[in-house]
């Protein structure tokens, strides 16, 4: 029997958490733009959201090459889903 890999662990454990945002999201009439497998959380990107189907919100303002951006982000299912307003 093979000897139990901690990284294989890890992305096993993301994959399935991503899975399960992404067929709630999906559920709920959102569209997925992208997904990202990250050593602390997976990210989930999406179109901003016609209804507060999210618990808490948090936003975040800023500047990038003279464009001003705003990028809100909350949780589910163990990943961090985000979009750009």
């Amino acid at each position: 029997m093979p000897k139990t890999n901690k990284q294989n662990s890890l992305i096993i454990k993301h994959v399935n958490a991503a899975q399960s945002a992404i067929s709630q999201l999906i559920s709920s009439g959102v569209t997925v733009l992208n997904v990202e497998l990250a050593k602390q959380k997976p990210r989930i990107e999406i179109q901003p959201p016609r209804t507060t189907l999210l618990g808490e919100i948090l936003m975040i303002r800023g500047t990038q090459a003279g464009v001003r951006e705003e990028i809100k982000f909350s949780t589910l299912a163990g990943c961090i889903i985000f979009w750009k307003l």
